[in-house]
């Protein structure tokens, strides 16, 4: 114990306060640091008070990235440290940049910071450990993990046996969820059973005998915590895993019936999945939902994977793409099936194709890794063993539930990606040491490199001192740097230009009408008119200051999707700005100074006149370019006599305005009408009930050509 205390970082102090805070929160060795933590956000006016906030959601989410982005830029520039495990750290490089994307992919219609602002920390963490660690400090992160761990399951089995207020399921009882918010068993489970295994194989191979009681005493706990959750999916996974750590350490036990004691014990805690919660049924009973409902989730997980199957909807968007193709099969399951229940199917929803693939990727390269390790090591290192047991009772447990990659398992997310990270910088450790990448013997494995040709993954790691010197590498990527911001600073300077040669006109606006056939004040618009116009086209008018920055994110994604200019997420001040002063064309010097003039413009006038000018400046088809003639062409009438329907009309018009009368189709009407209606109805319920806009939804649209 004294050689692993010994020589502790700065960085490393850090990620134990980090692991600390994420895994292990209100307990007794996070309290003080929680209460540090919420003082300091209150003297900066950062609101933590909540989870769900979105403003400290998405700093937290940026400052990530952030961070991800240094390691991964130093990972790049000093590659000699990792290059013995290449291959592992390359694969989870992409999944990495996968998870990026996703601010540029996602279909969200609004981006939820809180349901990613964990990712970039997992992959964070994993290359921080690969890029600093060596095998002591490695050996202290996992130690450090098994001790937070263990707090967490403290807590959770003190709660259970003193009978405090914990997660209750229907028709079954009472489970341990720890300190967790919600005390929810999902997210403890996997936490204790990654622990367990670990501490297992420590503590039978650790010499002392206080080491072996401290990692005795963890598996110990662990084990009791992840009996009480009642998990029958972290049941299984420890199940499975004990069997092969029985199975692959039969020769190296030094205990001739441990081995028979983990399958037994194995044994037990599969009959135990089989009718625990089932009420003695082996094949379940009509109350459990939990089981009888597994099936239901994942058809829905398959028909919602098919929606977007090549990047998937977006990281944390399951439960949107569930509710858009629920059934009523899995209705009747209630609120709590809100998850795919199956890892690889919430990964195939969330990141398609091209994310399971990545997945997959990962861990062949890892079992590569694993496999030469222990073929040139003899006596391996106990967490080596371990974290492979845990990652085995992770993928078992994700046939049947996601243990982690979801925002309700950022725990255990972390957990396993600082695991990831502790092994790579012991395999560059004995490869510096005595080249473990010897060939895998080829009568053994000949399918498997067939299959994914692991024979040149191994020659890559081999030759890793031969590769190709970093420095051209850095080289490469500052060139291809370079070329971005060329390709940003030519359309950058256009707009900057554009925007400072008409900045000078705003003013004038104030008074001065545009140049149209007719200008109508405001004040002689109806007011209908002006809300359909504000819900249909901008319903954060009065709330934003020029620009809907969410409105134009969401427009960037629809746009990367569709490989086109499908949305513009233009408010009305921009539009406004567009007509009278930079032109229609879709560039993105146009849509800067776009954005720099609607925010001077909400500076220097007011959102009536801004309305107003738009009112007349918009297109309305029909070769009207203002309201009053387009109320004269369409209905005969002054803009001030226009009915509720006839001006939802109009609003929904200006998405597709008409060349000719033809284009106006009976469909074409009523599809702008209800558009505009029910957005009217969203923004200003309060101004125009249902009542009301029921009755503009049975109204007909009479043009003045057909009276």
């Amino acid at each position: 114990m004294r050689r692993i205390i010994s020589g502790i970082e700065l960085w490393e102090i850090c990620l134990y306060l980090f692991v600390l805070l994420l895994c292990a929160p209100n307990t007794f060795a996070s309290r003080p640091l929680e209460r540090w933590f919420w003082y300091l956000c209150r003297e900066v006016d950062i609101d933590c008070s909540s989870p769900i906030r979105e403003p400290s959601a998405a700093l937290a989410y940026w400052m990530g990235m952030l961070l991800m982005a240094g390691l991964l830029v130093m990972a790049v520039s000093r590659g000699e440290q990792w290059s013995k495990v290449k291959p592992l750290v390359n694969a989870i490089t992409l999944l990495s940049l996968l998870f990026i994307a996703d601010w540029f992919v996602s279909t969200e219609p609004f981006f939820r910071y809180t349901n990613k602002a964990w990712a970039p920390y997992a992959f964070a963490t994993f290359f921080l450990l690969v890029l600093l660690a060596d095998v002591r400090q490695a050996e202290r992160v996992v130690v450090w993990l098994l001790v937070v761990a263990s707090v967490e399951s403290w807590y959770a089995v003190v709660a259970h046996l003193t009978g405090r207020p914990e997660f209750v399921t229907p028709h079954f009882g009472r489970r341990a969820g720890g300190s967790f918010l919600t005390a929810q068993p999902n997210i403890l489970y996997p936490l204790s059973m990654m622990a367990v295994p670990i501490a297992t194989t420590c503590a039978l191979y650790q010499p002392g005998k206080v080491s072996k009681i401290f990692y005795s005493g963890c598996a110990c706990i662990n084990l009791a915590a992840l009996v009480f959750t009642f998990s029958r999916a972290g049941w299984l996974g420890l199940s499975f895993s004990w069997l092969f750590l029985s199975w692959s350490e039969r020769k190296r036990l030094r205990f001739g019936r441990f081995p028979l004691v983990l399958a037994s014990m194995s044994v037990i805690l599969i009959l135990a999945t089989i009718f625990v919660r089932t009420h003695g049924k082996p094949m379940g009973h009509e109350k459990d939902r939990a089981a009888r409902g597994r099936v239901a989730i994942w058809k829905v997980a398959l028909r919602s994977a098919t929606a977007y199957p090549v990047l998937g909807s977006g990281i944390g968007t399951y439960s949107l793409r569930q509710s858009a193709h629920m059934t009523d099969e899995l209705r009747q399951y209630g609120a709590s099936a809100q998850e795919a229940k199956n890892l690889l199917l919430n990964i195939l929803v969330e990141t398609g194709l091209v994310g399971l693939l990545f997945w997959v990727n990962v861990w062949l390269r890892y079992v590569v890794l694993y496999r030469q390790y222990l073929h040139k090591n003899t006596s391996p290192h106990p967490i080596v063993i371990g974290a492979n047991s845990s990652f085995i009772a992770l993928h078992v447990a994700g046939l049947f539930d996601t243990p982690l990659l979801h925002v309700g398992r950022v725990p255990s997310t972390l957990f396993a990606f600082l695991l990831l990270g502790s092994l790579c910088s012991i395999f560059k450790e004995e490869v510096s040491k005595g080249e473990i990448a010897g060939e895998v013997q080829p009568e053994q494995h000949y399918t498997l490199r067939r299959l994914f040709n692991l024979s040149g993954i191994e020659r890559a790691i081999k030759n890793g001192e031969n590769a190709p010197h970093h420095q051209h590498a850095l080289l490469r990527a500052g060139v291809m740097l370079l070329a971005i911001c060329l390709l940003v600073a030519v359309p950058a300077a256009s707009g900057l230009w554009r925007f400072a040669r008409a900045r000078g006109q705003i003013d004038a606006y104030r008074t001065r009408a545009p140049a149209r056939p007719q200008f109508t004040p405001l004040a002689e618009i109806a007011e209908p008119m002006r809300y359909a116009l504000i819900a249909s086209e901008d319903g954060n008018f009065y709330q934003h200051h020029g620009v809907d920055w969410q409105a134009l994110h969401r427009a960037l994604r629809v746009n990367i999707r569709s490989l086109r200019f499908k949305q513009g997420g233009s408010t009305l001040t921009m539009q406004t700005a567009r007509y009278l002063f930079v032109g229609r064309e879709k560039t993105l010097s146009r849509k800067l100074a776009e954005i720099l003039l609607a925010l001077e413009m909400e500076k220097r006038l007011s959102k009536e006149r801004i309305l107003e000018l738009y009112l007349n400046s918009a297109r309305f088809g029909l070769g009207a370019e203002d309201i009053g003639t387009a109320c004269r062409v369409y209905f005969g009438k002054k803009p001030g006599e226009l009915t509720l329907a006839e001006s939802a009309f109009l609003a929904g018009v200006l998405p597709e305005p008409p060349k000719r009368r033809e284009e106006l189709t009976a469909e074409k009407v009523e599809r702008c009408k209800r558009r505009a209606l029910s957005r009217l109805g969203y923004f200003f319920a309060w101004r125009y009930p249902p009542q009301k806009i029921e009755r503009a939804m049975g109204e007909k649209i009479v043009f003045v050509w057909e009276r």
